[in-house]
């Protein structure tokens, strides 16, 4: 083989290494952005929580909301369960405790609302 081959055949494995990864990140992504249940990936708020944290008030949280509009429909500042960054994007994680065993899951995609979940709230 000679010395060109063995550089094309080096760049080629490079490139396919490299679709991998990005393969790999966009299928985490994926997993992380809804195939399953938010709150089977991080944790929920515990201790007290808010009488504002309620279904009527989960309704009003909007995709492309921030944090500090989230935190004033719930009436204070959630619990951040986790912090990841996929894909160069930063994904927050972040529970609201009604009184109650009900809980809401907002997710923000570089520091806007994508997704959101919740559970038991009345």
């Amino acid at each position: 083989m000679t010395r060109t081959a063995k550089i094309w055949l080096v760049i080629v494995l490079v490139a396919l290494v490299l679709l991998m990864c990005c393969v790999v990140t966009l299928a985490v992504g994926i997993f992380l952005a809804g195939v399953f249940n938010v709150d089977d990936i991080v944790g929920v708020a515990q201790g007290p929580g808010s009488p504002r944290v309620t279904l009527t008030n989960y309704e009003r949280v909007q995709m492309g909301m921030t944090y500090d509009e989230v935190a004033a429909v719930f009436g204070g500042p959630g619990v951040r369960t986790a912090q990841i960054e996929v894909a160069g994007e930063w994904l927050e994680f972040y529970s609201w405790k009604d009184i109650g065993d009900g809980h809401a899951t907002i997710v923000f995609k570089n520091g806007r609302v994508s997704e959101k979940n919740q559970n038991g709230l009345r």
